[in-house]
């Protein structure tokens, strides 16, 4: 018999909901015992089971459904406690924090400093530093105060154990629970990881434009920023973003999830009631949430091409163009199957 493995419910989560996690590594155990924390690595849920982080790779994007875990206790969801105040816009605002920090590097220095300042247990370390470089906590208390709230007001380089004791947060209940063998199996499925795609995709255009270039770029913005400066760039970090394999997400998306976009395909799914409706509830919140993320996507995209004409920026822009189109298309299906509920 296999041994039994344990995923979080991203069913049980909201957006902005902040996850710690362990594992039984050497890098895991010794983050662990330098820091005196229960956990190692840090992510925030930015909603529809994808969750934002920064590991050696830089920040990227993953999908929960992805992570497995070895014990039940290798993993806590942390959520705000008071959060009347806040509003959509502003989780929205914490989200596209880090959307926005996609391809910038990781903070090995500032993330080694954090460990000191806890290890002697003051502040021998502050963050200022103007690096946009991330490690896994100071990216989710960078993006929390992007609408005013600051987790760990006693430091400016926060570790995941100053997050898992922050006074504004709190443990939900039971986000963890033993894993399907279906979702084992496609939590090990490579071939259908889009996400991961992406981040190797991601990876791929800033190690090849530092390389080609000879400069530290960090996110998207400066790649298109270094472009602007120059005409010739601009065409070499145009051929790497078609090269990269970036430009295949909408077709890798409706490849992989037919279901999502197509009524003939969602039927034959062949679900009973009630996970049926259940499952269209799901997925109309998340479409509303995608189409959100993109419009604003292809919206901050067009006003820079327009302004700069860049060819890498038409590149990226008709990309997110076509994940804009797929998202309007999902969320059509799913507003028409819960129309059918009321008829």
């Amino acid at each position: 018999m296999a041994h039994q493995m344990y995923i979080i419910d991203h069913r049980t989560m909201l957006r902005g909901d902040i996850v710690l996690t362990r594992q039984n590594t050497p890098q895991s155990r010794f983050i662990q015992n330098t820091i005196s924390s229960n956990y190692s690595h840090v992510l925030l849920h930015v909603g529809d089971g994808s969750y934002m982080h920064a590991d050696k790779d830089g920040v990227h994007s993953y999908n929960v459904q992805r992570l497995l875990l070895q014990n039940e206790d290798d993993a806590i969801v942390l959520r705000l406690k008071d959060s009347k105040n806040i509003t959509s816009e502003n989780w929205l605002e914490i989200c596209n924090s880090t959307h926005k920090d996609v391809g910038v590097g990781y903070a090995y220095i500032k993330a080694l400093q954090a460990g000191i300042n806890k290890k002697l247990n003051f502040a021998a370390f502050t963050n200022n530093s103007e690096s946009r470089l991330q490690y896994c906590s100071l990216l989710i208390q960078t993006a929390y105060k992007c609408a005013g709230i600051d987790l760990c007001p006693s430091t400016s380089l926060c570790t995941p154990d100053d997050i898992e004791t922050s006074p504004l947060l709190y443990t939900i209940s039971t986000p963890v629970r033993l894993a399907t063998e279906s979702e084992i199996e496609f939590a090990n499925d490579k071939d259908l990881d889009k996400i991961s795609h992406q981040t190797k995709a991601t990876n791929y255009i800033f190690k090849k434009a530092r390389a080609t270039i000879s400069r530290h770029i960090h996110g998207f913005d400066e790649l298109f920023q270094t472009a602007a400066q120059d005409r010739s760039w601009d065409n070499k970090i145009s051929k790497i973003i078609e090269s990269s394999g970036y430009l295949k997400m909408p077709e890798l998306e409706q490849r992989d999830c037919p279901w999502r976009y197509d009524h003939a395909s969602f039927e034959r799914l062949g679900l009973k009631e009630p996970e049926r409706f259940k499952l269209i509830i799901k997925e109309l919140t998340g479409a509303d949430r995608q189409v959100e993320k993109y419009e604003k996507s292809v919206k901050n995209y067009d006003e820079q091409y327009r302004k700069l004409k860049l060819k890498s920026l038409k590149s990226v822009l008709r990309a997110y163009r076509s994940m804009l189109e797929i998202s309007y298309n999902r969320q059509i299906l799913f507003k028409n199957l819960l129309r059918g509920y009321h008829s």
